[in-house]
Formats: structure tokens, sequence, C-alpha cells
């Protein structure tokens, strides 16, 4: 390191040496320190926009009242109207089931908002079409940009007429099958709610096997002499009462059983289910049925339309064989969140599968394509659709629907308040709704929890922020550099050490003052110009690099010896100037941060470089320290003395170990007169009898082996006087 710092101090010039010094100081700064600051006191921007009008088109069908989903999109929608600008802004909320609903017009009263969303429900089909075209109607009169926001859980469909639903359930109760058995009756309620809530008229009948080889036989539940009920409460109760058979081992006779299902007495228009529950293999021949193909011509001459599975895994390819006849959904035991231990938390997810395949999707295709043109017509007519959905919906529609995919929005239960946000970011970034982004540092973040919101979005507040956190990132910058052009005069001094503590504490402290004034002044007069002349508004930048770098030279006048503080602010005046204009063009032509960085390295350098160049082209009487052939270096000799000695506060460093005083003599200006005086200890030491000594141009003093040379006028001068 020592021969580095010597290899410097040899070779560069002061000029380059200040330059390098003001770069790495501020370099280093705005990469340990700036960075974060920013990060951590980012403030959200707030844009003027003009006035929007907004349609709150939320799904009010049967679906939406599974898992609350109703009740937290309403929550999520009045979350979303109140971080919005009622002042400018104004909203209308619709629903949408079987009927539309016109929950109130566009308004922006918060109240009568808030009551309208909670009003709205219906529980019946997904008439989106006709909601959609109702939200068009509500946004004829707007003048203002119109929107639509849309939440749904589902595909556009008629309001079902109660359609009759007859579902067998043929259930395995071998021993094996204990958690299946309890599950059938635990889980019934939630099983026959997933066919209610779709407004279908079921009954549930339920026939239990064994092995018939050995003389287990078919029981069939009886209730009041029919074997289907659409009480699910009766029918809990009656699986209680199934007697468990030892079954042996398997396989079992779950196709006699599954024959046995398709001949029972169905409604002749409902649509005929079987839904098979079994942890074995169908015995084959069994004791009525001899094959597979026997029982699914059974199924198919009792007119089965659905059989589903719920099965091993190993025995899929067995029974997939009796769905040619009558399709359904297999579900493979074990491999549910719940396992074998919650099979009742299995049975809403296998009615919800009868209830769908049930529904005819060929009444559903009109409504989806009126859905689509309604949709194409509000597109056409300049109204933005953006869509929330829940991951039920279908992201195909929803795209077609809104002309994009990053208009489309998913969310599960609990997250459609998030969904929500995001498609509020959406609608920022494309200037459609003044909601404010969420990328926020921690200090704004706790500001903005500790004040109210519109104190923090008055212009008074946003000036303030943003000159201090401008004037901090500038004083960061400001500090780096003052101290690094502090070390960097200690080095050219050759003294004994880069940074005092007084100097740290100096080049600290005026750091800070100087960046906060440069920065706030340079945001103050580029708010200034873009209000005024837009064109002029870099100029303000360039003024606060120019006032940062006029301070730190007045501040380097403190340590550099005799530099006159007109000269040193001169100096620091053009290299703010110029490292200004060097920021803001290298700031505009990288990335953000690559910019910031490189701008601040050009800064310190051209600050740095011009107060040295400023000393080093200033007429007056100059001391030269030879410190070896080959190296010297300049001091401005003035009234301050320049102190020569083995003390840390000497500007030039005599070793203690050869006898010199900590202030062994110094050299100052005196009008006209050059002086060097020695330490009256010192010079009885030496037998002096004259401790005060007149210098010419030219004249020289040896210590050691430094040669000090004293020059007032270009010439230089090679007369050497005495040695000490």
């Amino acid at each position: 390191m020592q021969n580095l710092l010597g290899q410097i101090r040899r070779n560069l010039r002061k000029p380059l040496i200040f330059g390098l010094c003001g770069a790495g100081g501020c370099l280093v700064a705005a990469i340990a320190l700036g960075e974060v600051f920013l990060t951590v006191t980012e403030r959200p921007p707030i844009v003027e926009q003009n006035p929007q009008s907004v349609v709150m088109l939320i799904d009010t069908s049967g679906s939406m009242n599974d898992d609350n989903k109703l009740q937290e999109a309403k929550n999520a929608a009045k979350a979303f109207i109140e971080r919005q600008d009622r002042s400018v802004n104004r909203f209308a909320v619709v629903g949408f089931g079987s009927q539309v609903q016109i929950g109130t017009g566009l308004t922006s009263d918060l109240a009568t908002l808030n009551q309208a969303i909670d009003n709205l429900s219906d529980g019946g089909g997904t008439r989106m079409d006709l909601g959609l075209a109702t939200a068009i109607e509500q946004l004829e009169s707007s003048s203002s940009d119109r929107h639509i926001l849309l939440f749904t859980d589902g595909q556009p469909a008629p309001a079902p007429s109660p359609e009759q639903i007859d579902i067998m359930i043929v259930l395995d109760v071998t021993s094996s099958m204990n958690e299946e058995i309890a599950g059938v009756q635990q889980g019934i309620q939630n099983f026959a709610q997933e066919l209610k809530k779709r407004k279908l008229d079921a009954q549930i009948g339920l026939i239990a096997f064994g092995d018939r080889l050995f003389g287990e036989e078919p029981q069939i539940l009886n209730f009041d002499g029919s074997v289907f009920t659409p009480d699910s409460d009766r029918f809990s109760e009656q699986v209680g009462s199934i007697q468990q058979v030892n079954g042996n081992d398997p396989p079992e006779s779950s196709l006699d059983a599954l024959a046995l299902a398709a001949r029972q007495p169905f409604r002749s228009h409902a649509t005929k289910v079987v839904l098979l529950i079994t942890d074995a293999p169908p015995l084959i021949p069994d004791r009525e049925i001899p094959s597979l193909e026997a029982t699914t011509n059974v199924l198919k001459e009792n007119q089965i339309a659905q059989l589903h599975l719920v099965i091993q895994p190993d025995d899929r390819a067995t029974f997939e064989q009796l769905q040619l006849s009558a399709p359904g959904e297999t579900f493979l035991l074990g491999e549910t969140a719940a396992g074998r231990q919650g099979f009742e938390s299995v049975l809403p997810t296998i009615g919800k599968a009868i209830a769908e395949t049930t529904l005819k999707e060929e009444d559903r295709q009109p409504i989806v394509e009126a859905t689509l043109n309604i949709g194409q017509t509000a597109l056409s007519q300049k109204i933005n659709i953006i869509a929330v959905g829940t991951g039920d919906a279908d992201q195909n529609f929803l795209t077609q629907l809104t002309g994009e995919d990053k208009k489309v929005f998913y969310a599960n239960s609990g997250e459609f308040d998030q969904a929500f946000q995001s498609a509020a970011k959406l609608i920022y970034d494309s200037q459609l709704i003044g909601e404010q982004k969420q990328n926020q540092g921690i200090l704004y973040t706790l500001l903005s929890q500790s004040l109210p919101k519109n104190q923090l979005q008055t212009p008074q507040f946003r000036f303030i922020y943003d000159a201090l956190r401008t004037g901090g990132w500038t004083a960061i910058l400001s500090v780096g550099a003052s101290l690094a052009l502090i070390v960097g005069q200690n080095l050219y001094q050759r003294r004994r050490r880069l940074l005092s503590l007084g100097e740290t504490s100096i080049g600290t402290v005026g750091g800070i003052v100087a960046g906060l004034v440069a920065g706030s002044s340079g945001l103050l007069v580029s708010r200034f110009l873009i209000q005024s002349i837009p064109t002029l508004a870099p100029g303000g930048p360039l003024l606060g690099w120019t006032i940062l770098g006029t301070m730190l030279g007045g501040g380097m006048a403190r340590f550099v010896p005799n530099l006159k503080i007109g000269r040193a602010v001169l100096g620091g005046f053009l290299g703010g100037a110029m490292g200004g204009m060097g920021f803001v063009l290298q700031a505009g032509a990288s990335n953000e941060i690559a910019g910031r960085l490189a701008g601040s390295a050009i800064l310190g350098f051209c600050i740095g470089m011009m107060i040295a160049l400023l000393e080093l082209l200033t007429r007056q009487a100059k001391l030269i320290v030879h410190w070896s052939p080959t190296e010297q270096r300049e001091f401005l000799l003035g009234s301050r003395p320049i102190i020569l000695g083995s003390s840390s506060e000497a500007n030039i460093y005599l070793p203690k170990k050869q006898g010199y005083a900590p202030i062994t003599a110094q050299v100052f200006q005196k009008g006209e007169i050059i002086i060097m005086q020695y330490n009256s200890s010192y010079g009885q030491a030496k037998g002096m009898k004259k401790l005060e000594h007149q210098l010419k141009d030219g004249d020289r003093r040896k210590f050691g082996q430094i040669t000090l040379e004293v020059k007032t006028s270009p010439e230089p001068s090679n007369r050497i006087l005495s040695t000490h």
C-alpha cells in the first residue's frame, strides 16, 4: 500500500490526484450509502390525470356464495374505491346473476357506493352479457375516460331451471373401507350442497356391497319405501345403520352392485348418475355379471348418463372401461390433500363434478357469444375492460373479453384484495386511474402510517420531502468528495496520516451543509423551470452541482495552506459546472442507477481537478519541496505558516528520529518578505544566533534528505545557501 501511494505521489500532478480522489470519494459514497438512502426514502409519484368513470361489475351468481367469495369480492371492491381520488373520479356499481342489479349510477359519494355494494345479491345464473350491457349504459353519458372493472368466478351461463338428477352411490362396505364409509356419512351434506347451489333437483340413494361369493349380499337403503331421498340428513342417518362385512380378500362384487344400481327406479326425466366407491378390483366373473362388457351393457340399457369412480390407482385401467357408455370423472383414493383419513372433504369436489357434467354446455354457448360481442362493442367505444377472476374463471374467455391477457388477474379465496391492487397497478401504469404505485421506501411507509393521507398528497409536503431527499443524497456525495479531497491534500503533502479526527468532523459537517443547500436549491430551480420554461428544466440540477462545487471549493481553502478563498471558490464553481454537465449527460444516457454512479464519479473528478488546477495557476510565492531528485511538491506561501517538523500537524514532515522537533520551523510571507522562523528550542540546540531568516527567490534550505526552495518568479534557481 505504501509503495502504491508513493508511486501516485511521484508520478501524478496535483490536479489529477485531486480529480481521482474526488471521483473515488463521490463514487464510493454513492455506492455505499447513496443508493441505499434513495431506496429507503423512495416516494411513490402522484400523477395528475383526467377524471375517470369506473363501473364496478360484480358477479353475484349462485357459485359466488361458495367459500364466502361474494362477501370477499364486496370488501375488495369497497377497498378499491376508497383508495381512489373521488374528488375527480366517479364510480357506479352493477351486479349480475340471473338478473341485473344497478346498485348505483355514477357517483363519488363513498357511503352511497358502499351501500350499493353491500346490497348486491342474486344467487342465480351468470348473465354476464346483461351485466356488461348495463355497465356500458351507465357510462354512455360520461365524458371522462371510461372503464369497467369486472369480477367473476366463471363463464356466462343462464339461470338453471331445476333439473332432476338421481345419484346412486355404490359403496364398498368391507372392513378396509371404514374411513370412506364414515366420510360418506359425514360429508354428504356438503356433497348435496354442491348440487343444490346449482339449482339441481337432486335425490341420493346408496347400495352397499361386499363379496357375493361369500354370501355377502348387497344392502339397499330404504327411505319410506323409496330407494332415493332428497334429504341429506336422513341419508346420513341411514348410512350409519349399514352393516359392514368382512369381504374376505379382494376382489369384491362391484360389477353385480353396479348392475343392481342401474336397475333401480330412477325418475324418468332425471339424469341418472352412479357413483362407485371401492378400494378393491372387480370380481370377474361376479356371481351374476360375467365381464366388464356385460356391465357396460347393463349401464347402457338402463340409460345411466354418468359413471363416476372413486378407486385405487392400480384399478384405474380396469374400471375406466366401464365409462365408455357412461362418461364421468375418476378420483383416486389417497391422492387428495387429506388422504383416505379425510374422505368427507373429497365429497364436495365429487358433487361439483357431477353438477357441472349435468349442466348442459349448449345452453351456455349463446350467452358466451353474446357477452363477447358486447365486450367488442365496449372496446370499440374506447371503454376499457379489466377482469379479476377466481381460479374457476376461464382464462381464454376473459382474455377474449378484455382484449389483452395482461388485463386479466386471478386470485384464490383470501387474495381478492391483492388482485384488485394488481389490477389497479395496471390501471395506473396505463394512465387510467390515479391510484398510487405501491413501491415506496421504508421511511415513506412509516410516514404514511403516522400522517393523514391527504397531508402526504399536498404539494407542500411533497416538495419538502423531495427537497430533503435530494439534499440528503447530495449531502452523501458531498461528504464523500470533501473527505476524499482532504485525503488527497494530505497524500500530496506526504503527511503521516490520511485523515485526522478534526479533519473528518469538519469535512463531514461541511459536506452535509453543502449537499443539503445544493440539492435543495437544484430541486427548487428545477420545479420552477418545469412550470415556467420546461426546456430549461435541466438547468436546475446543473445549478445545484455548481453550488455544491462552489461550496466544496471554498471549504478546501481551509485545508490547502494559503489558497485564497476566491481562487478556491472559482475552482469549485468551474468544477461543479463541468461535472454537473457531465452528470446530466451521463444520467440521461444510461439506465437510472448506472447513470447516477457514473455521473457522481464525473462530478467528483471535475470538482477536485479544478480546485487543484486553480491552485496550480495561482501567481503567488511558493515553497517547493524536493523530496527526491524526481519528486517535488509546491506549497503556496502567505500569512498562514507552512510548518516543518515531526508533529502530525506539520505540513512538511521531518523524521523525529533524526532530531527534528515537533515544530522545527515555519515559513510564511509577511507583506513582500518571505520569512523562515526556527523554533527556539531547535535553534538553541543547533547553536543558532538568529532564529528568523529572510528568504529570496531561489533560496534553498536543506533538512536531511529534503530540500526546500523559495520561488517568487517563474525562473528557477539552483542556489543553496545553507544545510541543516
